[in-house]
């Protein structure tokens, strides 16, 4: 295999072992990114279905008879009597009751900051994968000028 400056580049098995381990651990990279990025989705999703309810009850629409989670997957059907007030996690197991209106720009900020993460991740992922498929192809030329 010939370098930019038209010598030959010698590669041990040690050096291609070596891109091949990188490789293993960039996979396992990119796997690891990808379900953050659908942990991020999911929460993201989850946000904006309490948003879009929250708008809903600020605008004193009577929701009579909501589904209420609670806890393993399982619901029960409720009515919303006192909406005046809204529990809401803060952080490190802390809950604070707060008005729609406030509880709407909570989530907004909320969504902006994980919107914002998400995009960070996905820069990350476009970084790690390019690098994956940069090594992919190098030794791909190399098997294939070896052949």
């Amino acid at each position: 295999m010939m370098n930019n400056s038209g010598g030959e580049i010698k590669l041990t098995k040690d050096d291609i072992n070596n891109m091949l381990m990188e490789m293993d651990e960039l996979k396992r990279s990119i796997n690891a990114l990808n379900q953050e990025i659908k942990l991020f989705d999911t929460i993201i999703n989850e946000n904006m279905e309490a948003l879009e309810l929250l708008h809903k009850l600020n605008e004193g629409s009577n929701l009579n008879d909501i589904l209420v989670p609670i806890g393993g997957d399982v619901f029960i059907n409720a009515s919303i009597t006192d909406v005046s007030k809204v529990v809401v996690h803060i952080g490190s197991h802390v809950f604070s009751e707060i008005t729609p209106g406030k509880t709407i720009e909570f989530i907004e900020k909320r969504l902006e900051a994980l919107n914002t993460q998400k995009s960070k991740e996905r820069g990350q992922l476009a970084e790690v994968e390019n690098r994956y498929n940069d090594m992919a192809q190098f030794i791909q030329s190399i098997s294939q000028r070896s052949s």
